[in-house]
């Protein structure tokens, strides 16, 4: 059992890795992004926010599925905890028969 937590433990620190990582290169992003439309001078504001948009909705996908998964991945360890209490009292209850 201590092998699962730790595996669960492992995967909310993955989980919370791709949540920061994702934040952080969109922030960098944003940034490289900024200086460029400063520094060419972008007159198309309009096609900017739409970039804009785009890219954010890029980084809040990867989120997401990073939740999805993240949800899936637990409610797999809540079943095999489940099947290991189960087997422990299918033999308790073998024991006593």
């Amino acid at each position: 059992m201590a092998l699962l937590q730790q595996m669960e433990a492992i995967k909310d620190l993955l989980q919370e890795s791709v949540e920061r990582g994702s934040r952080m290169v969109e922030g960098i992003h944003q940034v490289v992004e900024d200086t460029l439309v400063q520094t060419i001078g972008v007159e198309d504001q309009a096609a900017v926010q739409a970039y804009r948009a785009r890219v954010a909705k890029i980084y809040e996908s990867i989120r997401l599925i990073n939740q999805k998964l993240g949800d899936a991945a637990s409610e797999i360890f809540e079943v095999i905890e489940d099947q290991v209490e189960v087997d422990k009292i299918v033999k308790e209850k073998q024991k006593l028969d």
